[in-house]
């Protein structure tokens, strides 16, 4: 790997999907889908939740499909904070914090 340029390799592990990610925030998704905020969504999990509340919204969501202008409605500092545990080898490198609390290593 060195004679390609690359010193090092920090190995991220994910135990949840993107879209459990993007679930995450869930007033971004109402606000991307236009769906009522009243409606409750901590029910949706996963894939299978992510395509539902779409299909909800008549829309669709295939994964690895490029969905849009979705990530600009997500509050991305809200989504590392819940997964940072998940994600902190990789904030530290960037040289940002993903904690909820702002107290980062």
């Amino acid at each position: 790997m060195h004679r390609i340029g690359i010193s090092q390799v920090h190995h991220i592990k994910a135990s949840s999907s993107i879209e459990d990610w993007f679930l995450a925030d869930p007033d971004g998704i109402r606000d991307f889908l236009k769906i009522s905020k009243s409606q409750n969504i901590s029910k949706y999990k996963g894939l299978k939740g992510l395509q539902n509340l779409f299909v909800m919204s008549g829309r669709r969501y295939a994964k690895g499909i490029k969905c849009q202008g979705l990530v600009a409605y997500l509050n991305l500092r809200k989504i590392l904070g819940i997964y940072c545990n998940q994600v902190q080898t990789l904030c530290q490198e960037l040289r940002i914090c993903c904690s909820k609390d702002g107290n980062c290593p």
